[in-house]
């Protein structure tokens, strides 16, 4: 239980943050070329609990977080990295891999209706993707990661929510994929 979110079953922050530090040793070992990072945002997610209440939320977090995990290959980790947002770490995942799976999930969460009780919602996601490739040093740890993946992450919420943005190797002017 110590490894895992006890809301969602994903794995929590501290196991997701020790997992990257494992695959960014096997980067610089050269055993994966690859490796992409997906920051996941539910858009608008403080509306629904301020609405309908935090159970109603709880429900969504539980959903939303099951269509991340049903879309993830068996080789990826998936957490909730925080509150209201999910990540993934894709082994061997190059860009346009992680973009796919990026509208996947995108599209996924669009798609379902998430069903509390009485009440029905529609949620939506933000997605930031970077990406580490062995022969472009653009990313030496896993910070450098984290704070692309971020960056791309705000550039899709800042263009009206419910995209894919990638990171494209300039601050704050990532590709959008939607």
């Amino acid at each position: 239980l110590a490894h895992t979110d006890g809301l969602t079953g994903l794995l929590n922050h501290r196991t997701f943050m020790d997992k990257l530090d494992e695959t960014f040793k096997l980067l610089d070992r050269d055993e994966y070329k690859h490796f992409s990072l997906l920051m996941i945002d539910i858009d608008h997610f403080k509306n629904i609990n301020d609405s309908y209440g935090h159970p109603v939320g709880d429900v969504a977090l539980k959903k939303v977080a099951d269509i991340i995990k049903d879309k993830a290959r068996n080789v990826d980790f998936v957490a909730r990295y925080g509150g209201e947002e999910f990540a993934i770490g894709m082994i061997g995942g190059k860009k346009e891999d992680a973009r796919e799976m990026a509208e996947r999930i995108r599209e996924a969460v669009k798609n379902t209706a998430i069903i509390a009780g009485r009440i029905t919602i529609n949620c939506k996601v933000s997605i930031g993707v970077a990406t580490v490739d062995k022969d472009v040093k653009d990313v030496r740890k896993k910070e450098d990661l984290i704070r692309q993946a971020d960056d791309a992450l705000y550039c899709a919420k800042n263009a009206g929510r419910d995209k894919v943005f990638l990171y494209d190797g300039k601050k704050r002017a990532p590709l959008s994929s939607s």
